[in-house]
């Protein structure tokens, strides 16, 4: 409602909200965050929009088709959420291994794993490329 009307102070302040409550447990709830994010990727940035990922993309889940729904409009999200899944049952083939990134996610909170396995830095990569200023 607020970007029908071009509300952006309600729009900020949602996006603020959003990021102070937890999620809660469950894919359902993870893959809903990560579509909101993904309908504002210039509202979230720092970590929150790359955590918000990874909640949804843990292995611990198997999302089905009716989980997945909200992500449909974003095609991307749910190609990069493939390449994740993927990669880090296959650490040896992972995307992240091949890409050329020399620098470090310093980010407090972002999850171990991201810290220092390399997708960290191929996150935010392909996280600017889909429109976040992180």
């Amino acid at each position: 409602m607020a970007v029908k009307y071009s509300m952006d102070d309600v729009q900020v302040a949602i996006t603020k909200v959003i990021q102070c409550i937890p999620v809660g447990e469950g894919v359902t709830k993870a893959i809903a965050l990560l579509a909101f994010v993904a309908e504002f990727p210039t509202y979230f940035s720092g970590p929150f929009p790359i955590q918000a990922f990874m909640k949804a993309c843990s292995i611990n889940y198997r999302p089905t088709a009716d989980d997945l729904r909200p992500l449909l409009p974003y095609p991307n999200f749910l190609a990069l959420m493939m390449q994740y899944r993927e990669g880090y049952r296959d650490r040896n083939n992972a995307p992240w291994r091949s890409a050329n990134l020399n620098y470090d996610v310093d980010w407090e909170g972002l999850a171990p794993a991201a810290r220092f396995a390399g997708e960290g830095p191929w996150l935010v990569e392909e996280f600017k490329l889909l429109g976040f200023n992180l």
